[in-house]
């Protein structure tokens, strides 16, 4: 979502997005004179708080496109209170539509309330863009949100990124909804794993990811986590790594219904001492990214055993000349060159 701040030095509202790879801010409106600190900073929340709600429509299936036209005819004309009586909408995005409209009437400036329905129409369009796949401009804060399916569109940019890279780059975090992209790169992760299974025939993946993990010294549980998860396929794994992320940030317990009572058939007011915080492997303020920068470190670790095994067979003289950077790099460009052919071939 879009976040907004007084800028109270340059008496302006600024905006500012999440790209993936830092923020981008400009100006929204100038603040009149006639309008203090305080009635500017609860614009700027109000437009917070309008923006989350707008978002929902990315991130949450069913929900309607937000309308523009409908939200610009509200910041215009918004409800206002009738003595100590105010009309409340239904729906929370046009509610807080009508809060961020009565807080430019009482500033009552023009420009204000224009740049203002500019800011406005141009979020939606923002998330008109993100819903149809298009994540470029500002649509492109949406490579920070979840969303709740994989767009075909979203999923083909994520495996030519990965085709061009295998081993990951900063435009997957950047151009790709982090569902799609984690989805295409466990698919990568699971071609490396079987490149790597060359080595040992009886080693599972999940001893394999083990095995990298001491080798490279990384920490590899996302990538464990992911290949040891009952769910085969591997949107379903992903989807439950997120879900138990967003659980555990959210501070939900699991238990048993059976065990809610203590010896003396009371709880403790807290659930019961048998239930437990759910906890995750990933990052719970960041589960998208963490868990995509986890699958991508399980690839890059796994080239290093494969490189480690590959030196060993076929350069076993210690001379560095012959095992330095040009041999590194020669390795990782086979290593590529083999994932791309098992995942074309495991796609076709």
């Amino acid at each position: 979502m879009t976040t907004y701040a007084h800028h109270w030095s340059a008496t302006s509202i600024v905006g500012t997005w999440p790209t993936g790879a830092g923020s981008v801010a400009h100006r929204v409106t100038r603040v009149p004179s006639t309008c203090d600190g305080a009635r500017a900073r609860h614009l700027a929340q109000a437009l917070d708080r309008l923006s989350e709600h707008l978002w929902y429509a990315y991130t949450t299936p069913g929900t309607d496109d937000p309308d523009a036209a409908r939200l610009v005819s509200i910041l215009r004309a918004p409800n206002m209170p009738v003595g100590d009586m105010l009309r409340i909408a239904e729906d929370r995005r046009d509610e807080a539509a009508h809060t961020v409209g009565r807080l430019l009437a009482e500033i009552d400036d023009r420009g204000c309330r224009e740049a203002v329905v500019r800011e406005v129409e141009a979020e939606c369009l923002a998330i008109r863009s993100a819903i149809a796949g298009d994540l470029t401009g500002r649509a492109q804060q949406a490579v920070t949100r979840l969303r709740h399916d994989v767009l075909a569109c979203q999923s083909a940019t994520a495996h030519a990124l990965l085709h061009a890279v295998p081993m990951g780059s900063e435009s997957l975090f950047t151009d790709v909804e982090p569902l799609a992209a984690s989805v295409a790169a466990l698919e990568w992760l699971g071609a490396a794993v079987l490149l790597t299974a060359q080595f040992d025939r009886d080693a599972s993946a999940v001893d394999l990811l083990n095995h990298a993990q001491l080798v490279t010294e990384r920490d590899l549980r996302i990538a464990i986590a992911l290949l040891d998860h009952p769910v085969a396929n591997a949107e379903g794994a992903v989807r439950d790594l997120l879900q138990e992320a967003l659980l555990a940030a959210a501070r939900y317990f699991v238990g048993s219904a059976d065990e809610h009572l203590d010896e003396e058939g009371e709880t403790d007011g807290y659930g019961s001492r048998h239930d437990r915080e759910i906890s995750t492997v990933l990052d719970p303020l960041e589960p998208g990214r963490s868990l995509l920068e986890g699958i991508i470190t399980g690839i890059q670790s796994l080239f290093e055993v494969y490189l480690d095994e590959i030196t060993v067979r076929e350069r076993p003289d210690p001379d560095p000349r012959l095992t330095g950077p040009h041999w590194a790099e020669e390795v990782r460009q086979r290593f590529d060159a083999e994932l791309r052919d098992i995942v074309q071939t495991a796609r076709l």
